[in-house]
């Protein structure tokens, strides 16, 4: 579960363009706004459509 974290916030460091802090902060909010699912079996982390992987959509969501 830590390793897809880890491997999810890389990944909205890359796609939004910003820093650890703020990926976690938009990770809350994914998960806040129920956008994201775990994977438990394949240790994953998942958006539920692939819109929420925008740019803009990403840095919104660290902004709050």
């Amino acid at each position: 579960m830590i390793n897809a974290e880890e491997n999810f916030l890389a990944i909205l460091m890359e796609f939004g363009g910003i820093d650890y802090p703020s990926a976690q902060k938009a990770l809350a909010a994914f998960r806040k706004a129920k956008m994201v699912k775990m994977d438990a079996v394949g240790g994953r982390i998942t958006v539920k459509h692939g819109s929420y992987l925008n740019r803009e959509v990403i840095r919104r969501a660290a902004e709050h």
